[in-house]
């Protein structure tokens, strides 16, 4: 199989995992959305997660971030955002053909805590943590 074809493969492999998280990002808080994602207890601090953002964010419409793990047997990287109407941003699906780093820009409603949860093959989380100070929410009605 090509590698084109091998990775198209992998991302509709991800779908379903979507349509089950329908609960996750109905969730209005942290604890309700890694419930509905199936992540028991609270997520252990860990080095092996990475999460790069600003201090400051002047715009919340923007906010850029980067996600990565260096966990070997990650399968999520679950991203979080405790101050936001909807606290859970994104859920990926890692696979074997993915690096599993990120880079991508959110909304963020207020200054919160940012949280990168990973998800490993045996059902533990692992978690990184960083307070961003919003300038300009980016949620609407701000």
């Amino acid at each position: 199989m090509s590698t084109r074809r091998a990775a198209l493969a992998t991302l509709a492999a991800g779908w379903p995992l979507a349509l089950h998280a329908a609960d996750a990002f109905a969730a209005r808080d942290v604890a309700g959305a890694l419930a509905a994602l199936g992540v028991a207890g609270e997520p252990r601090p860990s080095a092996l997660v990475h999460l790069t953002a600003p201090d400051v964010a002047e715009n919340g419409a923007v906010v850029p971030l980067t996600l990565a793990t260096s966990a070997p047997d990650a399968t999520h990287l679950i991203l979080l955002v405790d101050g936001n109407p909807v606290p859970l941003v994104a859920v990926h699906e890692l696979t074997p053909l993915l690096v599993p780093r990120i880079e991508l820009r959110i909304k963020m409603a207020q200054a919160s805590p940012v949280r990168l949860v990973v998800r490993l093959a045996d059902g533990r989380a692992l978690v990184a943590s960083k307070q961003v100070a919003v300038i300009q929410g980016g949620c609407g009605g701000d």
